[in-house]
């Protein structure tokens, strides 16, 4: 009986020390840009994206949401505030290479890129009543209003829009 005891015990508790010491704990990473997340897996290096100062991936096995692509997804993008029109370009950062900004063209290197995703390179963000640009918020109140028109027709204002190739997208504070 103290035999099967035993057993028992060190049956359950030599697994549980196994399994504690494979598994290790990854640190998310702390990022600026797309250029601080790289990683080498199997002697490759792989593009990781930067999103909300945290690499969105942290190690060879995590799943990678966000997959480089070679091809780009071009979309127009203006940014229209009391009628005029914000430098996309001057905004962004070049180590930021999964989003390119060339005035109001921009090149996504993912497809699953959110609005937001796109207007967090450049220090903007939208929801359903404002637009952020650095500290400044352009909210819908009074006259004003904020618009988000999508290849001519406008649409509710939504940062978790995914952009579709050749897109027009104008988001407007009048």
């Amino acid at each position: 009986m103290y035999v099967l005891l035993i057993l028992i015990i060190i049956g359950f508790t030599i697994p549980g020390i196994l399994n504690s010491e494979e598994e290790q704990s990854i640190s998310p990473r702390v990022c600026q840009t797309d250029a601080d997340c790289y990683l080498v897996c199997k002697n490759q290096p792989v593009a990781v994206l930067c999103s909300q100062n945290l690499c969105q991936q942290n190690s060879c096995d995590q799943k990678n949401e966000y997959n480089y692509t070679q091809t780009a997804t071009s979309i127009k993008l203006i940014i229209d505030i009391n009628n005029q029109k914000l430098n996309l370009n001057n905004r962004s950062n070049k180590n930021n290479f999964f989003i390119t900004f060339y005035d109001d063209k921009v090149d996504l290197y993912s497809r699953t890129l959110s609005l937001n995703q796109i207007l967090e390179k450049i220090n903007l963000r939208i929801d359903s009543q404002c637009l952020t640009i650095d500290t400044t918020k352009y909210c819908s109140e009074g006259n004003k209003t904020i618009k988000m028109i999508i290849n001519g027709t406008e649409q509710f204002p939504n940062g978790a829009y995914i952009p579709q190739n050749q897109e027009s997208i104008e988001l407007k504070y009048i």
